[in-house]
């Protein structure tokens, strides 16, 4: 009985060490794009945003030779109609810095109530550039709503002032 146990025991330490996630610094291929990107910045869509008059906040850090980056915005005006807020967040690592573009690697979830009927989550890596418009990073999201297959929405993620 305390042989199974501690093999039971055994196998359940190794299967969690396996499924830590690894996270590598990332590839610079642009170091005036990582010093752009290092730090606090604007966050939104055009919908939370409402048009970009409100904004919430992206983080992006060094840790250990490691990018994470974390964001969050919530629009709670118009909850009352809703009954919940409109929310965008994202958290992950950046893997690749080149110039006017950069890799997301993580979880983007969006939430925009009486439009869709769930939480929008994805997973995975994502493309934001700035090439087209010099003052944010931007990646187009796909997500599916109320009687329509799909929508797009674009996440911005604006340059320092």
């Amino acid at each position: 009985m305390i042989k199974l146990f501690f093999v039971f025991l055994l196998l359940l330490v190794s299967s969690a060490q396996a499924s830590e996630e690894k996270v590598t610094p990332p590839k610079i291929l642009s170091q005036k794009e990582t010093d752009l990107l290092l730090g606090h910045h604007l966050f939104t869509t055009q919908t939370v945003s409402k048009f970009y008059i409100y904004f919430g906040e992206a983080h992006i850090e060094n840790k250990d030779g490691v990018y994470y980056l974390r964001a969050k915005h919530k629009r709670t005006e118009n909850s009352e109609i809703f009954n919940d807020p409109l929310y965008i967040t994202m958290k992950g690592s950046i893997p690749e810095i080149s110039n006017l573009s950069f890799k997301f690697e993580g979880e983007i979830e969006l939430f925009y109530p009486g439009f869709m009927d769930k939480p929008c989550i994805k997973e995975g890596v994502f493309q934001f550039s700035r090439k087209n418009h010099p003052q944010y990073w931007r990646y187009k999201i796909q997500c599916p709503a109320h009687d329509i297959e799909s929508f797009i929405e674009y996440i911005d993620i604006f340059v320092k002032q």
